[in-house]
Parts: C-alpha cells; structure tokens; sequence
C-alpha cells in the first residue's frame, strides 16, 4: 500500500511541478523553453520522493503505540545516493516495550524484554529478547529456550552486548549496580 501511495504523490507531485511551469509560462508570454515543464515534473517528483524517504522515520516512529520508545536508529550513507553523505537517511530502527521491562526476583540482572525491529520496505519484526545486565549479552527467545523457577535461563544464545549500547541501556535501566556505569 505504501508503495502506491509513493507513487501516486511523486505523480502529483509531476503535475503540480508541470502546471506550475505552465502558470509561470503563461506571465512570461511563453518564453520559457518548451523542455521546462518537463524538467519541472521531474525535480517535483524527485523532491517529493526524498521527502518521502526522510520522512519515513519520524512517520513510522510517531505511529508506535504508547509506552513504546524507539532506543536506536541508524543513519545510513549509500553511494547510489551521495546526498545521505552529507544527510544521512535513516531507514530501519529499534523500538522497545520500556514500560513492561520483566525481571526475575530471583535473578535481577536479567530483563526480558519486547523488541520491534522495524525497516524500510520489510514487515516489522517483534521479538522477546533477554538482557543480562551484570555480563552485558543478550539473547532472543526462542522455543528452545526454557526458564526455571529460580529464573535461570536455558537453551538462550547469548550475545555479546556493549555496554554503551543504546538498547542495553533502556532494558536495563533502573538497576541501581549499574547506574554510574550506565548514565
């Protein structure tokens, strides 16, 4: 859907940019070259794709529920587009459920969390992931990984996490043993 919907602004946008030339036209007396119009269309609908392209994050992120904080987004440089060398585009980002971060009384230092990972162009992804806040990793749930009574946790693939890293930070904010490490 979204598609058809970029589509049909970058065409409006074409015939907004061509009647414009032809309006300006008209005051001038016809002096403007016949290609003009042409040249008009095209840099309307290019401006409004772009547009469209920047826009994407700020639409997609104020579209999440409450309670649900984007905690990283990337700011992507492509050759085949070297403006977003100078302004990078961001095209996929990572939002968290920071309201519902669940915990363990018996193991405080892991956090299970709910991920959105979302992208440009691909459906959303939502995953449960654990966090282990004291050996900074973390792991996806899947159905192989089982957790006992007293909290512990089987069957997870643990991944290294860094500490400075924005996500670990929101799942495992308000610990007090990592406050001065976290802020």
């Amino acid at each position: 859907m979204e598609y058809l919907l970029i589509l049909l602004g970058a065409i409006v946008a074409g015939f907004f940019g061509a009647g414009l030339v032809l309006i300006i036209n008209l005051f001038v007396g016809k002096r403007l070259p016949k290609w003009s119009m042409a040249v008009a269309a095209g840099i309307a609908m290019l401006s409004m794709t772009l547009y469209l392209e920047y826009d994407w994050f700020d639409r997609r992120s104020a579209e999440l529920p409450e309670g649900i904080e984007v905690v990283w987004h990337n700011g992507q440089k492509q050759i085949w587009r070297p403006w977003t060398y100078v302004f990078p585009l961001t095209t996929r980002f990572i939002a968290m459920d920071t309201v519902n971060i669940g915990s363990n009384e018996h193991r405080p230092e892991l956090r299970l969390v709910d991920m959105l990972f979302v992208q440009r162009w691909t459906r959303d992804r939502l995953n449960k992931v654990i966090f282990d806040c004291d050996l900074d990793q973390s792991a996806v749930i899947t159905p192989q990984t089982i957790f006992g009574t007293d909290g512990a946790v089987e069957g997870a693939d643990w991944d290294p996490v860094d500490p400075n890293d924005p996500v670990a930070i929101a799942a495992c904010k308000g610990r007090e043993s990592h406050a001065g490490e976290r802020s």
